[in-house]
């Protein structure tokens, strides 16, 4: 397989995955507030009302047609992934305010791609996330950089969708870069990334870290996600290596 074949196998995605972690540390640490953004407070009290909420406009599921069968079940929405769209509804509304065009997305929209009742408050505030996240931009002309493009290629080879001995680094960078997908991605997460760290969130160590997927392979992995917040408290963050960061066995840089 060539390298611009590995490359068309990477698709964008939509999902979220989250991490957990428990109290808020520094001046901001009010148990029942699950994040600030600013001096904006999300409080667990919300949390439990947008998923009250879900829980009663979710129809029951439905019996199985034959006894070993599994009924199907209605969509699963978990504390944190309240938690992650309520932040960068937040966030998103700094970024429009700075002139960020939305791309319309519907509830309606949101419940057919993530089965959540369309009359809730919670397909209301994904629908927005969502608006903000197809609409961020990278600057005209936006380019990768290097450091961008290997943390993504090593996340790809760590998936599998790249064989670092037939396609290094090196022979897939350019294609990489120059990869529609690829740059519109990495825009997007630079703009939300950015937006995220100038909006001040502080979020519960529950949560940590809070991150939104943006980009991955087709079978779901992820491989470019915008983090909001800071990173769970067992995050370890490895020292700084002289060695060139390639994937063939020399150290990658911190992620």
């Amino acid at each position: 397989m060539t390298s611009m074949q590995h490359v068309r196998r990477l698709a964008p995605i939509v999902g979220v995955v989250l991490l957990g972690g428990v109290v808020l540390a520094g001046c901001r640490s009010q148990p029942d507030v699950a994040a600030y953004v600013g001096t904006d407070r999300i409080t667990e009290a919300q949390v439990d009302d947008l998923l009250d909420q879900i829980a009663a406009k979710q129809a029951p599921a439905t019996p199985a047609a034959s006894p070993g069968v599994e009924a199907p079940q209605a969509p699963r929405v978990s504390r944190t992934e309240v938690v992650t769209t309520l932040v960068l509804q937040r966030v998103c509304e700094q970024l429009k305010a700075k002139g960020l065009t939305p791309t319309p997305i519907t509830p309606a929209q949101i419940e057919q791609a993530e089965g959540v009742p369309a009359d809730t408050a919670y397909a209301q505030a994904r629908a927005s996330v969502w608006s903000c996240v197809l609409g961020a931009q990278g600057a005209e002309g936006f380019k990768p950089t290097d450091e961008e493009l290997l943390a993504l290629y090593n996340k790809a080879v760590a998936e599998g969708a790249f064989d670092p001995a037939q396609a290094p680094f090196d022979a897939v960078k350019g294609e990489l870069a120059s990869n529609q997908q690829v740059l519109a991605a990495l825009a997007k997460n630079r703009v939300l990334t950015e937006a995220a760290a100038a909006a001040d969130v502080t979020v519960n160590p529950r949560y940590r870290p809070l991150e939104f997927p943006v980009f991955g392979l087709q079978n779901g992995a992820t491989l470019i996600s915008v983090t909001v917040g800071e990173a769970a408290l067992n995050a370890v963050t490895p020292a700084p290596s002289a060695a060139a960061a390639t994937p063939d066995g020399a150290e990658a840089p911190p992620q």
